[in-house]
């Protein structure tokens, strides 16, 4: 049972002793699970056909612990397959629409609380991003988490818990999903990605506890996209003009290809709606749901990529800060070591003021501002600090 998500050992074998003595009547369950953790993972997308990812972390754990729950099945059987893809009856995914999860999406589950369960006893409702509900969404949930029927399971993830309404908070079991351990990323790298050698510590170690951005490396790892990345970033930070714009047009042109494949994906989708939903309003509604989900998930993507972006600047400074200190042997970019010694410019003092400027511009991209435009207002920073602060 939930052998497939890296790390987070313990939290799987008290979640699998749990729903064992649950089982045998040995014990009870908690009607209400609130998963939080920083890792990053793809939602579920109805129509999104089969071989969807489930990604890792809070979301993953949610929706397998779910589906065991309605399923009965330790990890395998049609039941809990179905489950997973999100056509069980008894189990029901809810995300956000637009920025929000609205009180409207919760009316129809408020209703079928007091109906009877569908072939099974258990049912599960699984929250996605539960920091988006809307403050009377949320204030709606709240009296179902405080009483709920005998039968039902609220499982929330979030990455971001702070955000949740603390009474909702205060209502469920909190399990904290912390950083992956690195030695569980670099057997996960090198057994399943797959890939071997020094490489793959270092995507351990610039993943800082992430298994996806650990799986998003070892991509572009293979693609040549790391290395050639790695390059105009090392030459950016050292001053070189033509480098930074190079390092800026790479991003877009990137963002480009994701929204091209997410453009790609939504027609797929709408095909499959058209040919499997004769009723002209429900395939109107899926087509409209459907454009929705892919648009925020392109809107992710873009953010994603550019969050990667900065962050491949940020551990290469990191690692020239290091050795200007004279520090070795816990470089973040492990394999390429000798270009990063060769590249030492300036003062320990000037690479900690260019890991101010990084950090700064990582919290402008989560506020949406623009990519681009942050990433030259940092690397012109990077040029002062260095002409004032020369090693």
């Amino acid at each position: 049972m939930f052998d497939d998500i890296v790390g987070h050992e313990r939290e799987r074998r008290a979640f699998a002793e749990a729903l064992s003595r649950w089982r045998d009547g040995r014990g009870a369950l908690h009607h209400a699970y609130l998963l939080t953790g920083g890792e990053e993972y793809p939602r579920h997308e109805p129509d999104a056909g089969p071989g969807r990812p489930l990604g890792q972390g809070q979301w993953r754990l949610a929706l397998e612990l779910g589906a065991t729950i309605v399923a009965g099945d330790e990890g395998g059987g049609a039941e809990y397959e179905r489950a997973l893809t999100g056509l069980h009856p008894n189990l029901h995914l809810i995300a956000r629409e637009g920025d929000l999860i609205r009180v409207e999406q919760l009316d129809a589950l408020l209703h079928d609380l007091g109906l009877r369960s569908f072939g099974t006893q258990a049912r599960v409702w699984v929250i996605d991003e539960a920091d988006t509900l809307h403050p009377a969404a949320a204030n709606r949930l709240l009296k179902s988490l405080e009483e709920p029927p005998a039968d039902v399971f609220f499982l929330l993830a979030t990455a971001e818990a702070e955000r949740v309404l603390p009474t909702i908070v205060s209502r469920c079991h909190v399990v904290e999903l912390g950083p992956v351990a690195s030695a569980d990323i670099v057997r996960h790298v090198q057994e399943d990605l797959p890939l071997a050698g020094p490489a793959a510590a270092a995507v351990a170690e610039l993943a800082q506890g992430s298994v996806s951005r650990a799986e998003r490396l070892a991509a572009d790892e293979r693609s040549g996209r790391r290395a050639a990345r790695f390059e105009l970033a090392l030459r950016a930070a050292g001053g070189e003009r033509a480098a930074r714009e190079a390092y800026v047009e790479a991003l877009a042109a990137h963002q480009k290809e994701l929204q091209d494949e997410t453009a790609r994906r939504l027609q797929g989708q709408l095909a499959r709606i058209d040919a499997d939903t004769p009723d002209e309003r429900e395939r109107s509604w899926r087509r409209r749901r459907a454009e929705e989900q892919v648009r925020r998930s392109a809107t992710r993507l873009a953010r994603r990529e550019a969050i990667d972006t900065l962050d491949t600047v940020t551990a290469l400074v990191r690692d020239l800060w290091v050795v200007s200190a004279g520090v070795s042997g816990v470089l973040l970019n492990s394999d390429r070591e000798a270009d990063i010694v060769a590249a030492v410019a300036a003062s320990p003092a000037a690479y900690e003021r260019m890991l101010a400027a990084a950090a700064g511009v990582r919290k402008d991209l989560h506020l949406n501002v623009d990519p681009a435009l942050a990433l030259r207002a940092m690397f012109c920073r990077f040029e002062e600090v260095t002409q004032t602060c020369a090693k």
